[in-house]
């Protein structure tokens, strides 16, 4: 049974789930940074699990999550959809021309760096560029 705290945070959170008009949903009022934090058995978590079931796709507020945050929120989300979650096998791509896409961070296989950008020094350990796949990301650089 969730604690009165909890019960209330659980209460606005359900309200402040909101779906977006193709996909996802945009959740208000937590950052990706204290949901990262939650304990694995939160009761709010697991509301959290089932609103990523439905929606396929959450969308917080806040700053970037470091790669272990990152890893923290999907081993948590995976354990309160009652999924097991493993660790891939340890990756490295290379791209001679120092692209980065397709990289992952060092020490975290899960990741996948994806996006655009002219120059990427030490983002969590990757220094390099992020070239467009195709030719509509190009205008945005």
């Amino acid at each position: 049974e969730a604690r009165p705290q909890e019960r209330q945070q659980m209460d606005t959170l359900h309200q402040n789930i909101v779906p977006l008009p193709v996909l996802g949903a945009e959740v208000i009022g937590w950052t990706s940074q204290e949901v990262a934090a939650l304990d694995p058995d939160s009761e709010v978590l697991s509301l959290l699990a089932k609103a990523f079931s439905v929606h396929s796709l959450l969308v917080f507020h806040g700053s970037l999550l470091a790669p272990a945050q990152l890893r923290t929120l999907y081993t948590n989300l995976h354990a309160a959809l009652g999924m097991g979650f493993a660790l891939p096998a340890k990756r490295t791509i290379f791209d001679p021309s120092g692209s980065l896409r397709g990289a992952c961070f060092p020490g975290y296989p899960e990741t996948n760096v994806l996006g655009s950008a002219e120059e990427v020094d030490d983002w969590h350990g990757l220094s390099g560029f992020l070239r467009p796949e195709a030719w509509w990301e190009e205008a945005s650089i």
